[in-house]
């Protein structure tokens, strides 16, 4: 079962991937123009760590690609992909095409296996 503060969080990542304030890219958490995929709005907004770039890839808790530790406990997923029966949201948003208002609709949805209880 989700704690009150993963609940909370999974909600402000929802609401900060509906904003409009964060572009999307695929295939990095987040580019050099500062584009992000849903799992880098998730890193950005945990602030659990610093960005900082390495080899020319921006890392986010030494990671360039799917969530680290820390960020993936903050708010109960699964993995580091955000995989689950129906896929994946590192998929969904590198190559399902789907939107950022999409994604945040199935992490709001809590679907069997993204979280763990």
């Amino acid at each position: 079962m989700a704690t009150e503060e993963q609940q909370k969080n999974r909600e402000l990542l929802a609401q900060a991937l509906r904003s409009g304030t964060y572009k999307q890219t695929k295939g990095v958490l987040r580019n050099n123009k500062q584009e992000y995929c849903c799992l880098g709005v998730a890193c950005e907004i945990s602030k659990l760590g610093e960005w900082t770039e390495n080899n020319g890839s921006n890392e986010y808790l030494g990671r360039a690609y799917g969530m680290p530790e820390e960020v993936r406990k903050h708010y109960g997923f699964q993995n580091q992909y955000g995989t689950y029966n129906k896929g994946s949201l590192m998929s969904h948003n590198d190559i399902d095409g789907m939107s950022f208002e999409q994604i945040s609709n199935e992490i709001l949805d809590s679907p069997e296996g993204l979280f763990y209880d």
